[in-house]
């Protein structure tokens, strides 16, 4: 947990920093805002679907360069049970964009891509 506590700092700079650069850029405050939603995915090391589903964000992410600055944080629920239980999901993979949950359960490539759009949203 104590790891999880130090990061988060760093990861909120790195997103306030991406922020500002929209913002030198031209872009609105909203713009830049966006660019700040994480997605949340809850797997297990034994699913399959989770194995499948962590090797697709990444293909996805590789394919689509709009996709490219999404940060996806990755919770064993084994490994961090604490985290895992602020979450209310029964199967995993489990997405969340912002706390809200978009998808549970078997998953596929295309839903990944939703997941994704649901990032990248106003």
């Amino acid at each position: 947990m104590f790891e999880t506590l130090q990061t988060v700092p760093v990861i909120f700079y790195k997103a306030l920093a991406r922020v500002v650069l929209q913002l030198e850029e031209g872009n609105n405050l909203e713009e830049g805002w966006r660019l700040m939603k994480s997605v949340t995915v809850l797997i297990t090391d034994w699913c399959p679907h989770c194995k499948r589903a962590i090797a697709w964000i990444d293909e996805v992410k590789q394919e689509n360069p709009k996709y490219k600055d999404i940060k996806v944080e990755i919770i064993d629920e084994e490994k961090n049970p604490a985290i895992a239980k602020q979450y209310n999901y029964y199967y995993v993979p489990t997405y969340y964009v912002e706390k809200r949950k978009i998808f549970e359960g078997g998953t596929t490539k295309d839903i990944v891509r939703k997941v994704f759009e649901e990032a990248i949203k106003n």
